[in-house]
């Protein structure tokens, strides 16, 4: 199954974002996930929008579910990525979900 993570990475640290973005990418992919981990794809200089493009059309293209991170609700990005995958049908899952 080809996961997208989803959370909160504008107004946070960058470094403390790509900590738990790969952390969670390592524990999903150990549990036998394709994850798409948005840190390690979107450029650290790329503009909202652009990396909200990247992580839609991703997510529209290749996601078979989301796997969302602590404070997703609370990021506009990570929202619209949740509603785009709710659009499609596609799982909803927080981190516990896809591990149990």
């Amino acid at each position: 199954m080809r996961v997208a993570l989803s959370g909160p990475v504008t107004g946070r640290p960058r470094d403390e974002a790509e900590a738990e973005f790969r952390d969670a990418a390592r524990r999903l992919t150990l549990a036998g996930f394709g994850v798409f981990d948005p840190v390690e794809v979107v450029e650290a200089d790329a503009t909202h929008e652009r990396a909200m493009r990247v992580c839609v059309r991703w997510i529209a293209s290749y996601a078979d579910g989301i796997v969302t991170l602590p404070g997703w609700e609370a990021s506009a990005g990570a929202c619209l990525e949740v509603a785009v995958a709710r659009a499609l049908g596609l799982p909803v899952m927080t981190m516990a979900e896809a591990l149990a």
